[in-house]
């Protein structure tokens, strides 16, 4: 069959059961053939069998649907003609594919779908033959990826969807903030977005397939044993154009024309606070320890209203209000969910540094530690919850693999923990209970869902819990359900998650820790999220942990200067001593200079609110003119060679009918650069916006 859309022809073979061309522009863009789908089912004990289209047999097909059957004898699984349907079809735009699979037997649960599954060429700098292209990869902010080879060296590599959860899943909702992925060559992109409005679980990714890359769009059923299941929305494939903006308006104007439950634009949103607009500048530290692993007593900023003089300071030089954002500060321990009410030692002080803040028009924030039940503080022996958790039964909310068992393997190093589940009622009472007080503190800012990347929940397979036995839409909902109810117990306070919130919790989590320095570790950050939700929502810099640069070459204003421009809060992480470290779990000794930084957020945040606010607030992105400037290499511990980045940094946008483009020069030496041959020579440490 061949599918016709916009500069785009799909040549799919039905009884080969493969794609065995993707032309763009005229150009053959396919690697090699690959199986048109895969899929997993489970049985009752919990084992898995996994298939694709290779082992199926092919029934018929009429037009533009095929018909394929699948039956099994072995390894614990036994059933007879499971019937898998293709549908495709298209318009001008776009080639459009669905798929449904019926005939499941009672004793077996579809798990998921991975459809459609095809291989495209190597990376650019793994290619053998000049056809290579750039992945764009909604994960963690944004990435460009040229280097399939480096990113399968890293933490963030690809890994398969199993339990227990990993916080660096390649899941949507979740570290993948949105359902789609994006190939850019030279002259084209390809674009493959799951169109669905109600934002159930994914998997998003590349992978290694032969000597090309295979692109993983994996649907997962939330289906319940005997179901049958029909992909609820389109899968698209499309051609974009060359650069990484073309495929996220493409992606955009989905998301725009189906907005999530309780998303609104900034403007149109009675949820934000007045102090959103201002862009307070974000001022975290630990009040006990000085990292994450640290012993843990006092430090120079216990009691809390001993920070006050530097935070004082701080607002002086920067001329910006501050949100102070406090780690362990827990009264239990550090990173041990979810009891952390009330506060470490004198909850009067804790009370009294709220208000003086409050009464110099600054903020206070604190950080949370997600959906992890401690039964055991590895950093403060006197937090034991062994004794309740046995005693009460508490497994029943727990997160539970197919066959049953639980176990956790965020944090541990931290503490010793499970995972609750918040859609099972056991784990719901949990998070409720311990939350509420926190929710009556009459903070500004907590971010309740640090660890649980993106705002999403963890895996649960758990067939005792009120839950289908997989993952699915089941969860986005829940999440959505319970986020909006602690909402409205919150009343002012905002919340916010690790990483940006992940598309559909955008309503729910106004305000997160968009760490975008990790993407380094995979590619090239690109500001994706902002240029997909400026309008909706915005971030803050966040704690830059795993900032992967080395100290001894100061990247720290490079990297306020990326948060600045693509609209979100900056950050700085305070040493006890009141040095400013380059992120937070820094431990080389080498911390940033104070006086220039401070004077860069000061720059920043006069522009801004002289100039920049009409647009860095709430404006919609467009693509940024080409700059052409000298470029500059950071030595990192993350990377085998170090990568080449543009000594300035620019992001445009429009709004009244006005094209703006700024760009920044985050050094301490004058740069020139041009724009449309327009030459501009920027001071250092300055900002400049020009009219495109």
């Amino acid at each position: 069959m061949l599918l016709s859309a916009k500069n785009l022809e799909i040549k799919v073979d039905f009884i080969l059961k493969e794609i065995t061309s993707i032309k763009a522009l005229g150009i053959e863009r396919l690697n090699c053939p690959a199986p048109l789908f895969k899929a997993s089912i489970l049985n009752k004990n919990g084992d898995r069998h996994v298939f694709d289209a290779y082992d199926t047999t092919f029934i018929n097909k009429n037009d533009n649907v095929a018909t394929y059957s699948y039956s099994v004898n072995k390894n614990g699984f036994s059933f007879e003609n499971l019937s898998i349907t293709v549908t495709l079809d298209s318009n001008l735009d776009d080639t459009e594919w669905f798929i449904s699979v019926n005939n499941v037997s009672d004793d077996y649960v579809l798990e998921w779908v991975m459809f459609p599954y095809l291989v495209l060429p190597a990376l650019k700098k793994n290619e053998n033959f000049d056809n290579g292209g750039e992945i764009l990869y909604p994960f963690n902010e944004g990435a460009i990826i040229d280097d399939l080879d480096f990113r399968q060296k890293s933490s963030f590599k690809h890994k398969e969807i199993v339990y227990p959860s990993e916080g660096n899943y390649p899941v949507f909702p979740n570290m993948v903030f949105a359902q789609f992925i994006s190939y850019h060559f030279n002259d084209a992109g390809l674009y493959f977005g799951a169109h669905d409005v109600d934002r159930g679980v994914k998997g998003i990714d590349f992978v290694p397939d032969g000597n090309g890359v295979g692109i993983i769009l994996q649907h997962f059923t939330g289906n319940n044993f005997g179901d049958s299941f029909t992909l609820p929305y389109p899968v698209i494939i499309s051609k974009v154009s060359s650069n990484w903006e073309s495929a996220g308006e493409k992606y955009r104007n989905f998301f725009e024309n189906n907005l999530p439950n309780g998303v609104k634009k900034i403007d149109n949103n009675d949820k934000i606070p007045t102090w959103y607009k201002d862009l307070p500048l974000v001022v975290s530290y630990p009040i006990r320890g000085k990292f994450d692993y640290d012993v843990m007593t006092p430090n120079s900023f216990y009691p809390y209203t001993n920070a006050i003089d530097t935070i004082n300071d701080i607002k002086a030089k920067t001329n910006a209000k501050i949100l102070t954002l406090l780690m362990h500060w827990e009264g239990t321990a550090p990173w041990a969910p979810p009891y952390v009410w009330p506060p470490y030692g004198d909850l009067d002080n804790f009370n009294k540094f709220r208000r003086l803040l409050k009464d110099n028009g600054d903020l206070l924030g604190v950080y949370c530690s997600g959906f992890g039940y401690t039964l055991k503080s590895n950093l403060c022996e006197e937090y034991n919850m062994e004794e309740t958790y046995y005693k009460d039964n508490l497994s029943n909310g727990m997160c539970a693999s197919e066959k049953g068992e639980i176990k956790s393997v965020i944090c541990q190093i931290q503490r010793i923990s499970y995972d609750v589940c918040p859609a099972s009622n056991v784990g719901r009472e949990i998070l409720d209970s311990a939350y509420k007080p926190l929710f009556d503190a009459n903070l500004d800012y907590v971010q309740i869902l640090d660890q649980n990347h993106g705002g999403g929940q963890y895996l649960c397979y758990s067939k005792k819990h009120n839950h289908p036995p997989v993952p699915g839409v089941w969860m986005t909902k829940n999440m959505q359900n319970m986020l909006s109810s602690w909402n409205d117990l919150a009343n002012n306070t905002l919340f916010g998650c690790e990483s940006a919130a992940a598309e559909p919790f955008i309503g729910n989590l106004l305000f997160s820790d968009n760490r975008f320095e990790l993407n380094w570790m995979i590619g090239r950050p690109v500001s994706l999220y902002s240029y997909i939700y400026h309008e909706y929502v915005k971030n803050f810099m966040g704690n830059q942990v795993c900032n992967p640069f080395h100290s001894y070459e100061d990247t720290f204003n490079y990297r306020l200067a990326y948060s600045f421009i693509a609209g979100d809060c900056m950050t700085i992480v305070l040493s006890p001593d009141g040095s400013i470290l380059p992120n937070w779990g820094h431990r080389e000794g080498k911390t940033v200079d104070k006086d220039k930084t401070l004077a860069f957020i000061k720059t920043l945040t006069d522009f801004y609110n002289n100039e920049g606010k009409k647009y860095l607030y709430n404006a919609k992105r467009i693509p940024a003119k080409k700059i052409d400037c000298d470029t500059v290499c950071f030595d990192a511990w993350a990377f085998s060679e170090k990568p080449s980045n543009p000594k300035v940094l620019t992001a445009a946008y429009t709004a009244d009918n006005n094209n703006v483009q700024f760009i920044c020069n985050p050094f301490d030496s004058e740069t020139v650069c041009k724009v449309d041959g327009v030459t501009y020579r920027l001071k250092p440490l300055s900002i400049i916006m020009i009219n495109i």
